[in-house]
């Protein structure tokens, strides 16, 4: 009976690990047609496709949250962004792209592009603000982008696409672009990019994308479908997997240690569910051959055990955003003194993630 009874419970446990990671509702407020999202910092930052047109924060570090709301008065403000302490917003009704500081300083206020139809889905990628400008007049759009260095005038990339819902910066010199027809690559070192289909199943016309740099992989949400799926962009033919499903049409999505935001605009509220399984298991890599990084905590300096000759490390934050490239060699410690205190991921070209905390 006892080896009934142990057997019993083995297998109970088994099947525990293979249940679904639990969705938490971070912000359950009814909020009205939460659209895009974007983590910066320890803020979460939200628009709403409401009557009064609202970007709104929270503050993801305190244990209640409380929505700021920053911008009201948008036409369908359907992404939100934040580069360098700037707040992007994507005016539809007024056709341009203006910023204003994150301290909401009125005087910061200024217009980065101007005489669009309908601009959506902002990126930063080397200096560069990409968009997609979806025109009513023809139901076409392109995929244009602005310096913001200098006043030169904007351009067009790609043109006379159907509809597009997203646009995300990718690993190296690529963007990745979701909507009607599928999902798609754009290698900007080409002499006149185009569009290479990467997948063509789990999209729609609301879809919203999330690229994760450590652990190179596409997140996205199936609007009307309902689901959250992601691939592997290192592979190279990559299989869409799904995360989750029966949402109530996701939109914007994020991912902040080890755990993915995602809105859910009929339900009116934010949610998230842990991906670290799925961010740290990564590149099909085995983990018995990642380097051995101590000491963690850390100040000053790291030390990466396990390699044997001159090699190039990615040190990424807990939102996959890249802080740090090195070339190390075997035995000689990495300073990180340049890193603020937070968590970090290091990655090889050859290994698997490893995590270190910086004090």
């Amino acid at each position: 009976m006892q080896l009934r009874l142990t057997a019993l419970s083995a297998l109970l446990l088994f099947c525990s690990a293979l249940v679904a990671q639990e969705v938490i509702d971070v912000l359950d407020n009814n909020l009205d047609n939460p659209t895009g999202m974007f983590i910066k910092d320890s803020y979460l930052y939200y628009s709403e496709n409401n009557e009064a047109g609202t970007i709104s924060r929270i503050n993801l570090d305190r244990d209640v949250a409380i929505p700021q709301q920053l911008v009201i008065n948008l036409w369908y403000p359907s992404e939100v962004m934040v580069h360098e302490d700037l707040l992007y917003v994507m005016d539809l009704g007024g056709g341009f792209i203006w910023t204003v500081d994150t301290f909401l300083n009125a005087a910061s206020q200024r217009t980065v592009v101007d005489q669009l139809e309908a601009p959506i889905a902002p990126t930063v990628h080397n200096d560069h603000l990409y968009y997609i400008h979806y025109r009513w007049s023809d139901e076409r759009c392109s995929i244009e982008r602005k310096s913001l260095v200098d006043d030169s005038p904007k351009e067009v990339l790609i043109d006379d696409l159907t509809f597009l819902s997203d646009i995300e910066t990718g690993n190296g010199n690529q963007l990745y672009t979701i909507g009607a027809e599928g999902l798609f690559k754009l290698d900007l070192d080409q002499a006149v990019p185009t569009l290479e289909l990467i997948a063509s199943e789990g999209h729609d016309l609301g879809s919203h994308l999330h690229y994760y740099a450590p652990a190179e992989k596409l997140f996205f949400t199936e609007y009307i479908g309902g689901n959250i799926f992601y691939l592997n962009t290192n592979e190279a033919n990559p299989t869409v997997q799904t995360l989750i499903s029966g949402l109530q049409e996701p939109t914007g999505l994020f991912i902040r240690n080890g755990e993915l935001y995602f809105n859910q605009q009929v339900a009116g509220k934010i949610s998230k569910i842990s991906v670290e399984d799925i961010i740290i298991s990564t590149r099909n890599i085995p983990l018995d051959t990642a380097p051995k990084i101590y000491p963690t905590p850390a100040t000053d300096f790291i030390h990466v055990e396990g390699i044997d000759f001159q090699t190039s490390i990615l040190i990424f934050d807990n939102l996959g955003q890249l802080m740090m490239e090195a070339n190390i060699n075997p035995n000689e410690p990495l300073s990180i003194h340049q890193l603020p205190a937070g968590n970090y991921f290091l990655r090889t070209a050859t290994s698997a993630l490893q995590q270190f905390i910086k004090m």
